[in-house]
């Protein structure tokens, strides 16, 4: 027969390790992205580094009705871009335009509710 031999211990109690905040774990929005696309499209197009917003359309592969869409996301109130970026304010874009099967009503609504909670 063979012996083998178990180590316990008795007693010890693990620490758990200190978890980082959840909120730091999570990758921005999608709506947070394209917000924050628009900004750098916007931006790009001020620096005269891309001509127009056709330009940039076709730089991105998108359409340029869609990259209307995403620049359309400058016309949030600033408040509410804060929040988006932050990751404090969680809409689709769809809800934000008001569109969709889901939304019932123009996004307006929306909006000033979003910008009265970023109010102190």
């Amino acid at each position: 027969m063979s012996k083998f031999t178990v180590k316990v211990k008795a007693g010890l109690k693990r620490e758990k390790p200190e978890q980082p905040e959840k909120e730091l774990l999570q990758p921005p929005s999608r709506i947070a992205r394209q917000l924050a696309l628009a900004h750098l499209v916007e931006r790009m197009v001020d620096e005269g580094k891309i001509r127009n917003y056709a330009e940039a359309a076709r730089r991105l592969g998108v359409t340029r009705a869609r990259m209307s869409q995403i620049l359309n996301l400058l016309t949030l109130p600033h408040a509410v871009q804060e929040r988006i970026l932050l990751g404090r304010e969680h809409l689709s874009e769809r809800r934000l335009r008001g569109g969709g099967p889901d939304s019932g009503s123009s996004s307006r609504p929306l909006l000033t509710a979003a910008a009265a909670r970023s109010k102190p």
